[in-house]
């Protein structure tokens, strides 16, 4: 789906839409959870979308305004929704209760935390838990619209591939950094799970599923055979995916020198925290709601211990983990350092 907002003016919107199924009628839902939501169907030509070859007939256009929508200049909190994915494609944020800010993280934590993400979702009108599970276009589409001015998305984007919308439109970055092996088996775990039991964004690789409802997660040769036997986009997809997000783009393998680049990028980003320093994550955003769990409940939600050890030992683990676990290691020692000369310092001056 690509889409794109050109203008609000309070007593009218204008935007185009195109689905990913060119032959479906194009419609949107206009509203807001408060007076519920409208379904409109495109009513505007757009000569432009035919020339650039994105649509056939042109037909993919829209104009809200009070014939079709009455309450359109009252409210200043709207969202408009494709009708087909339901997928959020631009909020009016005009009341003041969403801050004017767009954010982006990188969350690479082995267990599930959508309750710890939900409340700094929830303070932005607009809010992609997995974004990195949309189309390419509509990734792209969703960064780069300037009049949603209240955005956040998390998921493994490459930095490469959003570095230039990150800084024209100046996104505050935030990268969760996780134990690499907890990590892998989160994934393997997920693999086997019905696809809509498995953890949000995480196994999308239907081969890959299909390739791991045999493996046996108690075996050490089983699962050394699984990772020697992968081939091409299921073996990348298990690749180091830090070290990628970071210092790669889209589809690309990493290598030994790119840990340098994923530190360099990083460097640059707002928050850095790994799954031993979550506290930093919560008091960062110092919320009510926005809680990281208990040690015992983190305990429950990951992956057993036994695999997490078990991976560890493997030698095919280290061959496809490499990089991130130095990642991991360079990142750890660094916030520790970091944490250690901030202590001595409050020491100092308290003394």
């Amino acid at each position: 789906m690509q889409f794109a907002i050109d203008a609000d003016h309070g007593n009218s919107i204008f935007f185009w839409l195109v689905p990913d199924n060119p032959d479906m009628e194009i419609r949107v839902f206009v509203g807001n959870p408060e007076i519920g939501y409208r379904e409109i169907a495109a009513n505007q030509h757009r000569q432009d979308l035919v020339d650039l070859g994105f649509h056939e007939s042109g037909w993919a256009g829209f104009r809200i305004d009070e014939s079709n929508f009455p309450e359109i200049a009252q409210l200043s909190e709207l969202q408009i929704i494709d009708a087909d994915s339901l997928v959020p494609i631009y909020a009016r944020n005009r009341g003041g209760r969403f801050p004017s800010s767009r954010l982006l993280i990188w969350d690479f934590w082995s267990y599930p935390h959508a309750r710890d993400i939900a409340p700094v979702m929830a303070r932005h009108a607009l809010a992609y838990e997995t974004v990195d599970a949309l189309p390419s276009e509509t990734v792209n589409a969703v960064l780069s619209s300037t009049l949603s001015t209240s955005v956040a998305a998390a998921g493994r984007l490459p930095w490469r591939r959003v570095r230039p919308m990150v800084e024209s439109l100046n996104y505050t970055c935030y990268a969760l950094i996780g134990d690499p092996c907890a990590y892998l088996a989160r994934r393997l775990v997920d693999l086997q799970r019905p696809l809509r039991d498995a953890a949000q964004g995480m196994s999308r690789s239907e081969n890959l599923r299909k390739l791991a409802q045999d493996l046996d997660l108690g075996s050490d040769r089983g699962i050394s055979a699984f990772l020697k036997g992968l081939m091409d986009e299921d073996r990348l997809a298990l690749r180091s995916p830090m070290t990628r997000a970071f210092a790669r783009g889209a589809g690309e393998d990493c290598r030994r020198q790119d840990i340098v680049y994923a530190l360099q990028t990083l460097s640059h980003f707002d928050l850095v925290c790994t799954d031993k320093t979550k506290h930093l994550f919560s008091a960062y955003f110092a919320a009510p709601k926005a809680s990281v769990p208990a040690a015992e409940q983190i305990s429950e939600a990951q992956p057993e211990q036994e695999l997490i050890d078990r991976l560890r030992r493997l030698g095919p683990v280290d061959d496809y983990l490499n990089e991130d676990i130095a990642l991991y290691e360079f990142i750890s020692e660094a916030i520790a350092k970091a944490q250690a000369k901030s202590e001595g310092q409050r020491n100092a001056q308290s003394a």
